[in-house]
């Protein structure tokens, strides 16, 4: 209501130049460029929020991948076959995973 007839004196009075009559632009921009800036607003909790959830989403893949690459490995499985089986492109792709602390 404040921002409406502070855009209404604007108008119908067109005030000379003055603290009240900037204060009163201030006002009405502020007014309008609220939703714009809530809707900005909830975009980035929103990329902040899916953003924590591929990072979990991505952990557990390969927390997954990891575990399955240990078990092989004290299996007897050879790298080779782990390897090829996990999609990795070469076996020293595997001992670097199983340098890593088992998941």
């Amino acid at each position: 209501m404040r921002a409406w007839c502070a855009f209404r004196w604007l108008i119908l009075e067109d005030p000379e130049a003055s603290r009240d009559r900037d204060d009163a632009w201030n006002l009405v921009a502020q007014y309008e460029a609220e939703p714009i800036y809530e809707d900005g607003r909830r975009v980035q909790a929103n990329r902040t929020q899916g953003g924590r959830k591929r990072a979990e989403s991505h952990h557990k893949r390969f927390a997954a991948r990891d575990r399955r690459i240990h078990d092989a490995a004290v299996s007897g499985t050879p790298y080779k076959v782990i390897a090829a089986t996990e999609g990795l492109k070469t076996e020293s792709a595997v001992s670097r995973i199983l340098r890593k602390p088992r998941p």
